[in-house]
Order: structure tokens, then C-alpha cells, then sequence
């Protein structure tokens, strides 16, 4: 759980805490499968998940636009919230924004690989979500590799 901004933002990926870290999971709620013989993962569930979905789970913390929702069911909403205030324009979505990082609540940024970037730009795009000036909050689920993120999934 992060927010989603621009890698403009970001701490430089080569950082010595991400990579110590670069073969554990993001959450210990991840499962990874292993690697198959064509060099991927699996399947991707990028974008998966309904608004009717998400929004009949209690145990899932409310995602996306922090400046569009004010929520008081979740506690971390509103820390979001205060963080995102602090962050300056190079750190929102715009239009042309095509490589992204995770905001960790700590402070800690990591950038996402070349293929999440990719998907989390098309998710963006299909879902006709707005980027200008935009920063959200995400649930991510993947691993660390190399001091980026490998997605598995994320939910805007």
C-alpha cells in the first residue's frame, strides 16, 4: 500500500535499502509463482479487480484519487492524504508521465520495472482515469528485483 507518483519523484533505484531487499516480497500477503521456462511469472492481474469488488471487501483499504475521496473508514486514508499534500509537482501524474514509483507511508520510494510501467500507463488509459496533476493510492502486489518492483498486480 503506497501511492502512486511519477519516478521524477523517486529515490534513485540503486538505493543500498532496496537492494537488500531486492528478493523479498512487498507484502508478506504476496505469492509469487515461480519463474516458467518462457521467463515470466504467470499471468498478470493487472486491472482485475471491480469498483463493486473492492467496494464489498471490508479488509481492503480504500485506492485511488487522494485529492478526488475523503474516506473516514480508513485510517491510512487520511495519512495519504496529508502525504501526498507535501509532494511537489514533479511527484503528480500528468499526461505524459510513463515511468512510475511507489511512495511507501515511510518515505521510501521504489520504481516500478519496465513491463509494470508499461501496464500501469495502460491501466490508467483504459480506465479513462485522470492523470493531470493526479497522485493515487495503490495496493500493489509483487517483488523486488534489482531494487524495482516486478508487478503482479495493482489496484488504482
Amino acid at each position: 500500500m503506497g501511492l502512486l507518483v511519477s519516478s521524477s519523484c523517486a529515490a534513485p533505484a540503486e538505493s543500498k535499502s532496496a537492494l537488500k531487499q531486492s528478493d523479498l516480497t512487498v507484502s508478506d500477503r504476496v505469492t509469487t509463482p515461480a519463474v516458467d521456462a518462457a521467463g515470466t511469472r504467470g499471468e498478470s492481474k493487472v486491472g482485475e479487480t471491480s469498483e463493486a469488488e473492492r467496494s464489498t471487501r471490508k479488509d481492503v483499504p480504500l485506492t485511488g484519487d487522494v485529492s478526488a475521496h475523503n474516506s473516514t473508514a480508513d485510517a491510512g486514508w487520511r495519512q495519504a492524504k496529508r502525504q501526498a499534500a507535501t509532494l511537489g509537482a514533479g511527484c503528480r501524474i500528468g499526461d505524459d508521465t510513463n515511468q512510475f514509483a511507489l511512495l511507501l507511508p515511510d518515505g521510501k520510494t521504489i520504481r516500478f520495472d519496465n513491463l509494470a510501467n508499461a501496464g500501469i500507463a495502460k491501466q490508467i488509459a483504459s480506465q479513462n482515469l485522470p492523470k493531470k496533476n493526479a497522485i493515487y493510492r495503490v495496493q500493489v502486489v509483487g517483488k523486488l528485483e534489482n531494487g524495482t518492483i516486478a508487478l503482479d498486480s495493482i489496484q488504482l
